[in-house]
């Protein structure tokens, strides 16, 4: 059998068919933070798998005009039909298709110490503010998270709002800062970062402090605190 032929039918074999369970973006890249939105995938439209990329939080994919890109393998946006696509590389474990809050506290811990600048993270990972943070790190295991500052990231059409005793790891958590400790209801809202476990937040704040990991158990992260979300 020539090559070519070959390859097309190893695909065939082993290429699998997804399915839109809610409307997606059909990417150039594996990333929200490069490249550019094909279209939008639209709910019921099938499409065709050819690998799992970027930790597996994405899907090499081929649509029904036969236009090659990328979904986030999220089960809120895409359901899979068979067993689970492989990731591409020599990893000797394999990726899950959903993010977990392991693996988004893990990432995120990788910036630690980066600069604090206001209005960082926006286009890149040399210098963060607090949801420019969040939004990268979240962004990067293909959740969306809006990069318009703390309060937009909790009035977002994303997740649900939880009280303090139900907190997990990868929740996210609001504090007041001082402009806003006076304030009322979202308005209070000055500060986000990601609940890490044991009373620990992760996050940046502060021109010569950047990204670091806090103590809610006590002092301004714990009287401070206003609220929580659960994205994951």
């Amino acid at each position: 059998m020539p090559t070519a032929f070959a390859a097309e039918a190893a695909v065939s074999q082993t290429a699998q068919k997804g399915t839109v369970v809610s409307s997606v973006a059909f990417r150039t890249t594996s990333s929200l933070s490069t490249g550019s939105r094909i279209r939008y995938l639209q709910k019921g439209e099938t499409f065709t798998i050819l690998d799992k990329v970027n930790g597996g939080y994405w899907y090499k994919i081929r649509d029904k005009n036969g236009v090659l890109g990328y979904v986030s393998s999220l089960a809120k946006y895409v359901s899979v039909s068979g067993q689970s696509t492989a990731p591409s590389g020599n990893n000797s474990k394999p990726a899950t298709a959903n993010p977990t809050a392991d693996s988004i506290i893990a990432y995120g811990k990788k910036y630690m110490g980066t600069p604090y600048v206001f209005g960082g993270g926006r286009k890149n990972d040399k210098t963060f503010d607090c949801s420019g943070f969040t939004s990268w790190v979240f962004r990067h295991h293909g959740i969306a998270l809006t990069k318009g500052g703390a309060q937009s990231q909790y009035n977002q059409d994303l997740g649900k709002v939880i009280p303090r005793s139900q907190l997990k790891k990868g929740d996210l958590v609001f504090f007041s800062t001082p402009g806003t400790v006076n304030k009322t209801g979202v308005k209070k809202i000055g500060h986000v970062g990601i609940y890490m476990g044991d009373n620990k937040v992760l996050h940046t704040y502060k021109v010569g402090i950047g990204v670091t990991v806090s103590s809610m158990a006590s002092g301004w992260w714990d009287t401070h605190f206003v609220a929580a979300k659960r994205i994951l």
